[in-house]
C-alpha cells in the first residue's frame, strides 16, 4: 500500500516540475535581455605551429666520407662559432704533410730553373755563338787572303775551293747557333718555366685542398641557435646521427633554428579568408604552455588556396605567417600553437546576444518588449562573435529583447 502511494506521488511530481520549469522559462523571456554598449572582439582561431624565421642547415663539407668523433648534444644552445661536430682528420693530416713537401720541391725546382739552369744554358749558347762568329770571321779573312795569293800562284785553286767549303760550313753553324739561341729564348725556356709553374700550381692547389679538407673536419655554428638533429638513412636505419657515423659531402644532418626571432604558421579556411589580412594583431598560445600569451602581427597571407593532407579536397586553405614580437625561453621549433587573429574590434559597439536574434527570409529580426506586448524589428547587423552581434541599425542601448 505504501509502495503504491509513493509511485502515485512521483507520477504527480513530474508534471508539476515541468510546469515549474515552464513558468521559469516564461518569466525569463518576459524579463528579457537589455541591449547595451560594450566592446566587441572578433577572433579568427586556427591551429598552427612555431618556427624560427632563420634556420641554418648544417651539412658536411668534407669531400668523401667523414667519420664523426665529436658531436654537440641535441637541444644545446650554441653561439656563433661554437663547435658542432668534429670529423676524424688523421688521414688528411698525413696526406697534407706529403703534399706540402711536394709543393716545396716544386717551388724549389721553379726557382732553380729561373735563377740557375736557364741563365747558364743561355750563357753557354752565347759563348758558343761568340766562338763560332770569331772562327767564321777568321776563316773568312783567311779565304780572302788566299784568293790574293792565288793570283800570284802561291795557293792552288783546289785549296781555295776547300777553304770556301769550310767557310760555308762555318756560316751554317753560325746561323744554326743564332737560330738555336733565338728559339731557346722565345719557346724552349718559356715552355720549361710554364711546365714548372704548372707543376707548382698543381702542388699548391693539392695542398690547399688538403688544408681545406682538414678545416672541414671541424664544423662550427654559423649563427646562434638550438641544436636540432635531422634524421638520416644510416644503413638500414632512419635515425639521428651519433659519434662513429660516416657522413658525406652536402649531406645535411643538423639544423640551428634561431628562436630569438620566431614566426607562427597556420592555415586559414577559405571561408574565413575575409577575416584575415596583413597587419592584424594576433595572440599565439602554445599548446604546451596554455598560460603563455605571445603577441604577434600578421605578416603575410598566402595568395594561392591549397588542400591540406588528411582533409577533404574541396576544403581549401591559405597559409598565414604571423611574426611574434616577444619570445620565451621555453619555446621550441615545431611547437603546436593556437593562432588567434583579431579580425575586428569595436570598443563601443551596440551588442545583441545571438540567442535574441532570429532569421526570416535570410534577414535578422528580434522582438523588443514594449509597454503593452512586444514588437518585431528588422535588424542591420555588423560583425559578430560566438556570443554577440554588432547592431548597426534597428536597436538602441536600453532596448529589452525577448528571446525567441
Amino acid at each position: 500500500m505504501k509502495k503504491k502511494a509513493v509511485i502515485a506521488a512521483c507520477v504527480l511530481a513530474v508534471p508539476l516540475l515541468a510546469l515549474f520549469a515552464g513558468v521559469r522559462s516564461l518569466r525569463a523571456r518576459e524579463e528579457g535581455v537589455a541591449v547595451r554598449h560594450g566592446p566587441l572582439f572578433v577572433w579568427s582561431v586556427n591551429e598552427g605551429q612555431l618556427d624560427a624565421r632563420r634556420v641554418e642547415v648544417v651539412m658536411s663539407e668534407f669531400s668523401g666520407g667523414a667519420t664523426i668523433v665529436e658531436l654537440a648534444a641535441e637541444g644545446q644552445q650554441v653561439a656563433e662559432g661554437d663547435l658542432l661536430v668534429r670529423f676524424d682528420g688523421s688521414q688528411v693530416e698525413r696526406d697534407l704533410v706529403k703534399l706540402e713537401r711536394d709543393y716545396a720541391l716544386a717551388k724549389s725546382a721553379l726557382e732553380s730553373l729561373r735563377q740557375a739552369e736557364l741563365p747558364l744554358e743561355l750563357r753557354e749558347l752565347d759563348l758558343q755563338l761568340l766562338e763560332a762568329h770569331d772562327a767564321f770571321e777568321a776563316e773568312k779573312q783567311y779565304h780572302e787572303d788566299s784568293i790574293e795569293l792565288m793570283k800570284e800562284d802561291l795557293v792552288s785553286e783546289q785549296e781555295i775551293r776547300k777553304q770556301k767549303l769550310r767557310l760555308e760550313q762555318m756560316r751554317a753553324k753560325l746561323a744554326k747557333l743564332e737560330t738555336q739561341l733565338e728559339l731557346t729564348k722565345t719557346y724552349l725556356h718559356p715552355s720549361k718555366v710554364e711546365r714548372a709553374t704548372a707543376t707548382l700550381a698543381a702542388a699548391e692547389q693539392a695542398a690547399a685542398l688538403a688544408r681545406q679538407q682538414l678545416a672541414s673536419c671541424t664544423v662550427r655554428a654559423p649563427a646562434a641557435g638550438i641544436v636540432v638533429y635531422r634524421p638520416l638513412h644510416m644503413g638500414a636505419e632512419y635515425r639521428n646521427v651519433r659519434v662513429g657515423d660516416t657522413l658525406y659531402k652536402n649531406q645535411p644532418f643538423m639544423a640551428l633554428p634561431d628562436m630569438n626571432d620566431v614566426v607562427a604558421e597556420c592555415y586559414v579556411p577559405e571561408a574565413d579568408l575575409a577575416l584575415v589580412k596583413e597587419g592584424l594583431r594576433a595572440v599565439i598560445v602554445p599548446v604546451a604552455y596554455p598560460d603563455l600569451r605571445l603577441e604577434g602581427k600578421v605578416e603575410t597571407v598566402g595568395s594561392m588556396a591549397q588542400a591540406m593532407p588528411g582533409r577533404p579536397g574541396w576544403q581549401k586553405y591559405f597559409r598565414v605567417v604571423i611574426g611574434v614580437s616577444l619570445v620565451d625561453a621555453r619555446l621550441r621549433p615545431g611547437m603546436s600553437v593556437q593562432c588567434r587573429i583579431l579580425s575586428y574590434e569595436n570598443p563601443a559597439a551596440v551588442l545583441v546576444p545571438r540567442a535574441a536574434v532570429w532569421w526570416q527570409d535570410g534577414k535578422p529580426h528580434c522582438r523588443v518588449r514594449r509597454l503593452f506586448g512586444a514588437e518585431t524589428r528588422a535588424l542591420t547587423l555588423g560583425q559578430g562573435n560566438p556570443l554577440h552581434y554588432e547592431v548597426l541599425a534597428g536597436l538602441q542601448p536600453g532596448d529589452v529583447l525577448l528571446t525567441p
